[in-house]
């Protein structure tokens, strides 16, 4: 089951409406950090889901997430996620044509990768601890604030190999069907 529609119930952080301790001190901390996110999208053209995607960034805590847009459209997203503090990949690190089932996917996915590094730090001082991986059909099904929680408590863990059951995550190889 994908992160996002992971249910998780909001404890530490406060969404940007709220002015948390942490994000008042000038060098930033380990769990303020450990949940910042880098948000990546592939697209051929805009984000036709946006207004879903903006009502989710308006509810992250204040500087916690960066975004990044690969569009084979340059210009197609930018306002958009201009009004976020995102950006588009420039159009020499766009991958053209049908990237589905192919393998120009995988040199889309990690020129995102490459763009998430070069842009370092988040508005909180902290470099993105996670990179999430939406195409232009992906919406979010939880609040970016329980999104965020739920990573800060996973730090160090990977979720390729693990799935939920009934609200708990299990190893792949755990599961007998």
């Amino acid at each position: 089951m994908p992160l996002l529609a992971q249910a998780v119930q909001p404890t530490a952080l406060q969404p940007a409406t709220a002015t948390p301790f942490l994000q008042t001190l000038a060098i930033p901390t380990e769990e303020l950090c450990s949940s910042t996110v880098a948000y990546t999208f592939v697209t051929k053209d805009s984000l036709p889901l946006w207004p879903v995607w903006k009502s989710y960034f308006d509810g992250c805590p204040s500087g916690s997430f960066t975004v990044l847009v690969h569009t084979q459209t340059p210009g197609a997203a930018a306002a958009d996620v201009g009004s976020v503090g995102g950006e588009e990949l420039s159009a020499n690190h766009t991958v053209q044509g049908d990237l589905h089932h192919n393998w120009g996917m995988i040199d889309a996915m990690l020129n995102l990768y490459e763009g998430v590094e070069q842009r370092g730090r988040a508005g909180n001082g902290c470099v993105p601890r996670w990179v999430h991986m939406s195409s232009a059909a992906d919406a979010p099904v939880q609040t970016c604030l329980g999104v965020h929680n739920h990573l800060r408590l996973s730090t160090g863990r990977s979720f390729v190999q693990h799935y939920e059951d009934d609200g708990v995550w299990k190893r792949c190889a755990d599961h007998h069907t």
